[in-house]
């Protein structure tokens, strides 16, 4: 029964708005517009929940701090500033709130609220039953003492549940079936078309001996169903009913390409398909309007090969999917579509198709569980690519895209992972069409990995060049404070040990390998308004080359080499230690003599 109430309790906040009228905790408090009483307390588990705004009483409905209950029963919590919402999600509920406004999002769909939410004191202020009740717990009401107290209530787990004999149906027809408690009389079944979910057909079923047993029909066409099963403890059609379970029903129009939707994960879908026996490959093809992504399909990775289950993540929001299985056979293509409405809260966009600036934001929500985002950039105008990997923290998106390789037209691939390292790890992906219209100097820009735009950095970079009057003059005192400042990491740098420091985490931590020192030296030189490249190559250390960066800076009217890794101190690498001292042996050297140890293979672009 756990795993029922499980299943049930995101679509539990349906009837939250009727229950809010009727519970002892909003009817028994005074009615009034609005009054803080410092009498009022609240309770988890038998402790007190100490808040800094204390509850406000709005026409007998109780307000509470989102942020210090939400907290206080584990979940995680956020602000979106952009859409003016407070946030929080736990396993995989993902709960919204607007402020100022009489409603709330939970996994994407809207539930109204008796009252509006609002900020006081800076303090998220929302309805104290709606929060309680979805993170399954139990609130009462104590009049004699003018306290709260919310308690676990987490149904036992028992033989009496619902259950479909199929979630999907070939002919239209689904059997319900399934114990439910004696006190039951009556079970209503609010059955709707994901296209149209405001058209609701209701069925009224009279338990049997605590049993039913009864064969529905969908009446709306092919699609994607969502069922709700109701309970009444009297026989009164039009009285209270209490939600006892959701179901996600598929009725395909191909059955040999079904979607279904995942039990657990509200932005995942089961795609199952029978490939035809002349099939050699195979693609699945997401769409949603203009934005599309593609999985390939491996048939030997296929037990048997006419049969296809994969499971796809969407991350374009709510709104009308196709799915297409293109099956290819010696030239020849076949298509088999289907097409749902998915009502996922998870999705990523970006702000604007067009830049000036040489970025873009990119913002959104993914499943918690995922850990990376990787970026790729794609310059099609000047055929060019670069990618980058960047952390992911409780499931929120909000990142700068650096189209950093010069003016033109670019693809932006975003792909996901939830694997503790990124590295090698298959990714469920996208891709955004942008247009650069910045003209500027490409070696003056930021990036994920070169933040010269970062505060610290820019500071650093006018403290170090401030009084100096010529170019060569700056660049020398960067790379000096660079190369006197930062420690090499020795172990990195003479083994596969990966040390992907950005320019802004080598300046807090003073640590880097030599592609850390490249980072900053660049970062420092952009800031301070010269032209700087980073370049990947290889240098030779006893009688092995070991891969290295170095930088190129722009001045006096031609591009210098500098290597501040290499005057920052002598490595012994056969002893793994290194000897601070600052140099200037890399600094604007001979190119034959900075070739007999130094291989550049290409400029990167960072």
């Amino acid at each position: 029964m756990a795993s029922l109430y499980l299943r049930g309790l995101a679509g539990f906040i349906l009837c939250l708005f009727v229950m809010a009228l009727t519970m002892p905790l909003e009817l028994q408090a005074q009615e009034r517009d609005v009054q803080e009483e410092d009498t009022y307390k609240v309770y988890l588990d038998g402790e007190p929940v100490v808040f800094n705004n204390s509850p406000v009483v709005d026409h007998g409905i109780m307000l509470v701090e989102f942020r210090t209950l939400f907290e206080a029963l584990g979940y995680q919590v956020g602000w979106d500033a952009v859409r003016n919402t407070a946030y929080g999600f736990k396993n995989h509920l993902h709960i919204e709130f607007p402020i100022d406004q009489a409603a709330a999002y939970v996994n994407g769909e809207l539930i109204e609220l008796p009252i509006h939410t609002r900020v006081i004191n800076g303090r998220t202020m929302i309805p104290l039953r709606f929060l309680a009740e979805q993170s399954g717990y139990d609130v009462r009401w104590e009049e004699d003492t003018q306290a709260v107290q919310i308690s676990s209530q987490l149904p036992e787990e028992d033989d009496k549940q619902i259950s479909l004999a199929s979630n999907i149906t070939i002919n239209g027809f689904i059997e319900v079936s399934g114990y439910v408690d004696e006190s039951v009389q009556l079970l209503r079944l609010d059955i709707a078309h994901t296209d149209t979910p405001e058209e609701i057909d209701y069925t009224f079923l009279e338990p049997m001996d605590a049993y039913i047993d009864a064969l529905i029909q969908l009446t709306n066409g092919h699609g994607i169903y969502t069922m709700k099963i109701y309970t009444s403890d009297n026989d009164d059609r039009y009285g209270h009913f209490k939600l006892l379970d959701t179901f996600k029903i598929v009725y395909p129009e191909d059955p040999d390409l079904i979607v279904e939707p995942d039990a657990m994960e509200p932005n995942r879908y089961i795609i199952k398909a029978r490939l035809s026996s002349e099939a050699k490959d195979a693609i699945l093809q997401i769409k949603k309007l203009d934005r599309e992504a593609f999985m390939n399909i491996s048939l030997s990775d296929i037990e048997a090969q006419d049969l296809i289950e994969e499971a796809v993540d969407l991350y374009f929001g709510s709104g009308v999917y196709q799915v297409n299985l293109l099956e290819m056979d010696d030239g020849n293509q076949q298509v088999k579509t289907a097409i749902w409405t998915h009502k996922g809260h998870y999705g990523l966009s970006i702000d604007k198709s067009a830049t000036e600036d040489s970025k873009v934001r990119l913002h959104g929500f993914v499943p918690p569980k995922m850990k990376w985002m990787w970026i790729q950039y794609a310059n099609t105008t000047r055929s060019e690519m670069r990618s980058v990997y960047v952390p992911i923290v409780n499931g929120r998106v909000e990142h700068s895209l650096y189209l950093n390789m010069g003016d033109g037209v670019y693809q932006v691939k975003i792909g996901l992972t939830d694997q503790e390292h990124p590295y090698n790890s298959q990714y469920s992906s996208e891709t955004y069409e942008i247009e650069n219209l910045d003209q500027r100097n490409r070696y003056l820009q930021s990036s994920e990995m070169v933040e010269s735009d970062f505060l610290p950095i820019l500071r650093l970079a006018q403290e170090i060049t401030e009084g100096l009057e010529t170019d060569e003059d700056r660049t020398r005192a960067i790379h000096d404070w660079v190369a006197s400042h930062i420690l090499l990491h020795v172990d990195s740098y003479l083994s596969d040990e990966r040390l992907d420091n950005s320019a802004a985490e080598v300046l807090e931590s003073r640590i880097a390998n030599g592609q850390g020192y490249a980072r900053l030296n660049a970062a420092l030189h952009r800031a301070a308004g010269i032209p700087a490249k980073i370049v990947k190559g290889e240098v030779l250390i006893g009688e092995e080359w070991y891969d290295h960066y170095w930088n190129e800076i722009y001045t006096g009217g031609r591009w210098i080499i500098q290597d501040a890794a290499w005057d920052a101190g002598d490595l012994d690498g056969e002893q793994g230690t290194f000897r601070a001292r600052l140099s200037h042996e890399y600094f604007d050297p001979d190119i034959d003599w900075f070739n007999l140890d130094h291989k550049k293979i290409r400029d990167n672009r960072e």
